[in-house]
């Protein structure tokens, strides 16, 4: 203990029996340890990951394209949720 995960390309500290906790909960589920964990990413990560998934799509591939579409609007929506733009705390006074 106190070393590394032994799955290819895992950077994550040994939990027990020289896996991180989700190579060490996949084995104990049957799956194979093998492959990267799925990545957890805040909401703004997923806003940024989208948008660069949207700019990355051809533009000649209209399915695929739609497709990113919603997924950056699906993003955005639960980015939105999260984390609400606060309402001023004073009216601003019009400048005259």
């Amino acid at each position: 203990m106190g070393g590394f995960c032994e799955a290819d390309g895992c950077l994550l500290p040994e939990h027990a029996a020289g896996l991180c906790q989700g190579h060490f909960r996949r084995r104990s589920r049957g799956r194979p340890v093998s492959g990267r964990l799925r990545e957890v990413l805040s909401p703004w990560g997923r806003v940024l990951e989208a948008a660069i998934a949207l700019a990355d799509v051809s533009s000649e591939d209209d399915q695929a394209h739609r497709r990113a579409e919603d997924n950056l609007r699906t993003a955005i929506t639960a980015y939105a949720r999260k984390d609400p733009v606060p309402a001023p705390a004073e009216p601003v006074p019009e400048q005259v």
